[in-house]
């Protein structure tokens, strides 16, 4: 029943006689997306998905209109963000092979280098202390290849990660589907692995050639 109180709530959301149906929505939002040079499909199905969700008698069309228009912003913005997370983590991945690990590796070849031309010179049998010390640096070199490896990988699969995210917020066609893409990890799982191991085998890495030093140290003492 309409009454003097609540009569500007009835004419509030009173919808348009020109959408009374789903396939009336799916027109309107075709027509404003193509009217405005974005997706007219993705449009129409957001535009059904409203009706379905709230019926003729919830959506006038201002309100589908600023549906439209927030949804469209909120694609943008999302997709932009996993676009910038997606460039740094391209961007890591080359500056962690050509820097960090580089580093790492040049440690543990320099120190393989010294022991080793140390035990070519010696007249007497090597001690124990050379002895490992070749064996960490060795050991140090192919953990620092395998951090160089996981490191990358794991972004890699991080940045294709971000690349399908801003796809499939580019793709969404719902509010529903949009928010499944704005709170979505930023990493994927195998690229979470890919980590936590980097981290352990550059860990171990710079633990070996250390002890490799001190035995160096050792020796020649």
């Amino acid at each position: 029943m309409i009454t003097p109180a609540n009569r500007h709530l009835e004419e509030n959301v009173t919808v348009s006689p020109g959408i009374k149906s789903e396939y009336d929505a799916r027109n309107f939002g075709r027509n404003w997306a193509a009217a405005r040079g974005y997706n007219p499909d993705q449009m129409a199905t957001f535009a059904a998905a409203l009706f379905q969700k709230w019926g003729a008698e919830a959506l006038s069309t201002q309100k589908f209109e600023d549906h439209f228009q927030g949804f469209v912003q909120a694609k943008t913005s999302i997709r932009s963000q996993r676009q910038t997370y997606g460039d740094q983590e391209w961007k890591l991945r080359d500056d962690w092979i050509l820097e960090t690990v580089k580093h790492l590796a040049i440690v543990n070849i320099a120190g393989l280098a010294g022991s080793t031309a140390l035990y070519a010179n010696l007249k007497n049998d090597p001690s124990t202390a050379l002895k490992f010390s070749i064996g960490l640096f060795g050991l140090g070199l192919l953990l620092a290849v395998v951090d160089l490896f996981t490191n990358a990988r794991a972004h890699y699969l991080n940045g294709l990660r971000a690349n399908s995210l801003r796809d499939n917020a580019h793709m969404a066609e719902s509010w529903d589907a949009l928010v499944a893409v704005a709170t979505a990890k930023y990493s994927s799982d195998e690229g979470d692995l890919c980590t936590q191991c980097a981290e352990v085998a550059g860990a171990l890495s710079a633990f070996a050639a250390a002890i490799g030093v001190v035995l160096l140290i050792v020796h020649v003492i």
